[in-house]
C-alpha cells in the first residue's frame, strides 16, 4: 500500500512502538460470519436468543444482519456480497471473521502489514459511510479492520458527477441509452434512505441533464420522488 495514504505520524508510530504496545487504538470486536443463507441463518441465531440490532441493505437486498445475546455481538453476512463488495472468496479464506473498528482503516492496515499480518482486501469504501479492508493474521485468519468515513456533503454537484459516472459506463459498454432512477443515484452517493435526503435536488439534476430525444419514464405525482426514472440516450 502506498505510503503517501498514511500520516508521517502513524508510520513512524508503527516502525518505533514498544514490544507489546500497540499505537493504534481498536475497538469493539465482533466476530462475523459467512453464511450461504441470509435469512436462514438469522434465524437460527434468534431460536438461540441473539436479538437483531441492525441490517446492511445494498441496492435493496440485504447482505449482511448484526445479532446480539448477552453483550456478545455477532455479524452474519452473505457470501456473495462477500465476494461482490470485498472482493474476498469465503470458503476459500475461511467461514468467519474477526471484526475491529478503528478510526483510520487505511493506517491502520499499514500498521498491521508492518506487524506480521498479510493483506487480503485492499481500503475501500461501502455502503454510505464506511471504510473497511482485511488482512490475515499469521495463522491465515481473517481480519475485518473498519472505520467510519467523514460525512460527505451531498450537493446537485454530487448528484450530476455520479449520473455522469453512470452514463460513460454505459457508455463504455456500447449502450445506446441507459435508464437511471432517482432513487439509485441518491443511494449510491449516500444519504438515502433517510430522514435528511437530498431527493428534490437529485431529480432536478435528473431534469436538467436530460436532452430533448430523452424520455421521462416514470415521474411521481408531483414530478420529484425516489421513483424518478429517466431514459438518457448517450
Amino acid at each position: 500500500m502506498p505510503n503517501s495514504t498514511v500520516p508521517i505520524s502513524v508510520r513512524c508510530m508503527a516502525s518505533s512502538h514498544k514490544r507489546g504496545v500497540c499505537p493504534m487504538q481498536f475497538r469493539a470486536p465482533q466476530i462475523n460470519l459467512y453464511v450461504e443463507n441470509l435469512e436462514v441463518s438469522k434465524a437460527f441465531y434468534e431460536r438461540l436468543g441473539f436479538q437483531l440490532t441492525f441490517t446492511a441493505v445494498i441496492e435493496g437486498q440485504e447482505v449482511h444482519h448484526e445479532l446480539v445475546l448477552d453483550g456478545f455481538k455477532l455479524g452474519i453476512a452473505t457470501k456473495e456480497s462477500t465476494r461482490e463488495v470485498h472482493g474476498l472468496t469465503p470458503g476459500s479464506n475461511a467461514g468467519c471473521e474477526i471484526v475491529v473498528w478503528t478510526e483510520d482503516t487505511d493506517a491502520a492496515i499499514h500498521y498491521l502489514l508492518e506487524n506480521g499480518a498479510t493483506l487480503l482486501s485492499e481500503p475501500h469504501d461501502f455502503l454510505h459511510n464506511l471504510r473497511s479492508g482485511w488482512v490475515k493474521d499469521p495463522d491465515g485468519n481473517p481480519i475485518q479492520i473498519v472505520c467510519k468515513r467523514a460525512q460527505q456533503v451531498i450537493n446537485s454537484e454530487t448528484f450530476k458527477k455520479k449520473i455522469e459516472e453512470i452514463m460513460e459506463e454505459a457508455r463504455s459498454a456500447g449502450k445506446e441509452s441507459v435508464d437511471i432512477c432517482a432513487g439509485d443515484v441518491h443511494s449510491m452517493v449516500g444519504g438515502y434512505p433517510s430522514s435528511n435526503h437530498r431527493m428534490a435536488s437529485c431529480c432536478e439534476v435528473m431534469y436538467s441533464m436530460q436532452k430533448p430525444t430523452d424520455e421521462v419514464l416514470y415521474a411521481p405525482p408531483k414530478g420529484k420522488g425516489a421513483t424518478l426514472r429517466i431514459r438518457y440516450y448517450l
